[in-house]
């Protein structure tokens, strides 16, 4: 064996402890975050905020590379959606870096005529991609995101 299949060995298997461990340190965490909903928490907190909250907060520390890799495309696509708008507000028709899709939230003419409105709406479309490649991740199937019951009022 020659030093670098060593090396990489010794890689592959500290990658993978890592990964273990961090999968294991999740899968804890959310099972613990499922007793935040009930009792006098579970009471104040009707939208489970808290445990949501947690949640988020647990897959941003064990997966530090992610959530930089989406946060760094998030702020360069930020940055070509402002540039645009200040393109668009001199009224210079430049296209943005978001798809809009057919939202229909956005179907009022005033969201693609309105420099600010067209701005407005880049950013929430790409804070949205942002946000759904994070949750839409590959993890643990414990840590997957699960679908709250209604509490009654």
């Amino acid at each position: 064996m020659t030093t670098t299949d060593t090396a990489l060995e010794h890689a592959w298997s500290w990658d993978t402890v890592d990964r273990q461990v961090r999968d294991r340190v999740a899968e804890s965490v959310f099972h613990a975050t499922d007793k935040l909903d009930v009792g006098m928490l579970g009471n104040l907190d009707q939208v489970s905020l808290v445990p949501s909250l947690t949640r988020l907060g647990t897959f941003w520390a064990l997966h530090p590379a992610k959530v930089f890799e989406q946060t760094t495309k998030y702020y360069q696509q930020s940055l070509r959606a402002s540039m645009a708008f200040a393109a668009r507000s001199v009224g210079a028709a430049v296209d943005g870096p978001a798809e809009p899709g057919r939202d229909k939230r956005f179907a009022d003419p005033a969201w693609t005529d309105n420099p600010y409105f067209w701005w407005v709406r880049q950013r929430y479309l790409l804070l949205n991609e942002a946000a759904s490649a994070l949750v839409n991740d590959r993890r643990p199937a414990s840590c997957r995101p699960r679908t709250w019951p209604r509490r009654s009022t």
